[in-house]
């Protein structure tokens, strides 16, 4: 039986147990591929789309250099977007919400974005006006919550949902896999 080390509520330096995961290099061709388009990451819930984007990548590639907006927490910018899914507008709107200029050089993570479809299909003209700016958009029930818009009569505000194909890249995040697993184990394991 192995035991932890870890007490519970013990805090711990996150340096010596993060999880690797074998999609990070996926990131990384994205994000050094001269023709990227904006990222839509899925999965099912729980599998680590958060972490991987935000404490793997993003922490470590972007520095400070990147914004995160969770559209199940931050209703003020949902509230915004689903008025005015103008592109233009919607920059603005975070520059001046958040003190945040979109560039090549930031990366924007917009997370849980089943719940502000307008983002999904912003995507398309974060590619054809915007390319420069790294652009991640990860959600859990994105295509369930695409559906139930697209077969819903006069589903999202009377106007048609349009999923903008040839416009993005695609990443689809799986559980750990037993590979994964035995490699942080040894990780883990061989540093303490």
């Amino acid at each position: 039986m192995i035991k932890s080390n870890l007490q519970k509520g013990a805090t711990y330096d996150r340096g010596w147990c993060e999880t690797e995961r074998k999609y990070l290099n996926d990131l990384l061709k994205w994000k050094d591929d001269e023709d990227r388009k904006p990222l839509l990451v899925l999965g099912a819930r729980q599998v680590g789309k958060t972490y991987l984007i935000e404490e793997l990548f993003a922490k470590e590639y972007y520095k400070n250099n990147y914004l995160k907006i969770d559209c199940s927490n931050e209703l003020d910018f949902v509230e915004y977007v689903f008025k005015n899914d103008n592109l233009a507008k919607v920059l603005e709107y975070i520059q001046i919400h958040y003190d945040f200029i979109p560039d090549k050089n930031h990366l924007l993570f917009f997370d849980e974005a089943q719940e502000c479809l307008p983002i999904i299909k912003m995507m398309k003209h974060f590619c054809e006006l915007k390319r420069e700016i790294p652009v991640i958009v990860s959600g859990s029930l994105v295509r369930i919550k695409i559906n139930r818009y697209a077969h819903k009569r006069g589903g999202y505000a009377n106007k048609s949902f349009l999923f903008p194909v040839g416009k993005i890249n695609r990443l689809i995040i799986y559980p750990l896999t037993f590979d994964e697993f035995i490699y942080n184990y040894k990780k883990i394991f061989m540093i303490t």
